[in-house]
């Protein structure tokens, strides 16, 4: 007799393949801003000092030694100093527009589609979404 009755996932990286969906829109705002033109970096020159650096600060938050306002200053501040681009206003514009354009793409992880019509006619399913 099986007990489980809802099956309750997060949705980052779960489901919802956040890692794609923001390279997708961190490449649009690189084109919208023209910073290859700009600065003389291609966009696959600037993604890992930004991952690289995202990730960092990510991992500060989880220890608790940063807030997330500081992430947020810090991200494309740190990722474009780190290519030698000194553009403070830059920066606060790819934060300010980060999360509104990541919303754009909705990619989702390989097999989610399948697991959740596998477990949906069995199953009361539920999205998690952790919010700091």
């Amino acid at each position: 007799m099986n007990t489980i009755k809802h099956v309750f996932f997060d949705l980052d990286n779960t489901l919802w393949d956040f890692r794609k969906n923001a390279k997708f829109a961190l490449e649009k705002l690189y084109i919208k801003y023209d910073v290859e033109s700009r600065y003389g970096f291609t966009f696959d020159e600037f993604h890992p000092h930004y991952h690289e650096s995202n990730e960092g600060l990510w991992a500060l938050i989880r220890d608790k030694k940063i807030t997330k306002e500081e992430l947020r200053a810090r991200r494309f501040k740190e990722a474009f100093d780190n290519l030698g681009i000194n553009n403070d206003e830059l920066a606060k514009i790819f934060e300010d527009e980060y999360m509104e354009t990541i919303t754009n793409y909705n990619e989702v992880v390989d097999g989610a589609m399948e697991l959740l019509d596998y477990l949906k006619p069995n199953y009361k399913l539920h999205i998690i979404q952790m919010v700091l």
